[in-house]
């Protein structure tokens, strides 16, 4: 990787949801601090913006996969239902509860 920030080298997208956004804003500061690149616009802030592509949720078929694919949600009920994916859901249940 590069060790400054260019458009023609990165493409970062993400999802529209705060959490991610936050997520890749952190992960792109700390793959691309400016401090002594030609991109260094403030000596006291060790971050440059860096644009994150997002799609609009109905259209988003990349990131936020969701079941809005009837045979997506007849493929993972199928997934969910086989003995080794129970025993490892009932195993770790505790990490779903709220």
């Amino acid at each position: 990787m590069e060790p400054y920030y260019s458009p023609d080298l990165v493409h970062a997208q993400s999802t529209g949801s705060p959490r991610t956004l936050m997520s890749l804003s952190t992960v792109l500061a700390s793959f691309f601090p400016p401090r002594g690149t030609p991109m260094e616009w403030n000596p006291e802030y060790n971050w440059q913006p860096i644009p994150i592509f997002t799609e609009p949720l109905e259209n988003d078929m990349l990131l936020l996969i969701r079941p809005s694919c009837p045979r997506f949600a007849e493929a993972l009920e199928e997934v969910l239902q086989l003995p080794h994916v129970k025993a490892e859901l009932e195993q770790n249940k505790w990490l779903f509860e709220i």
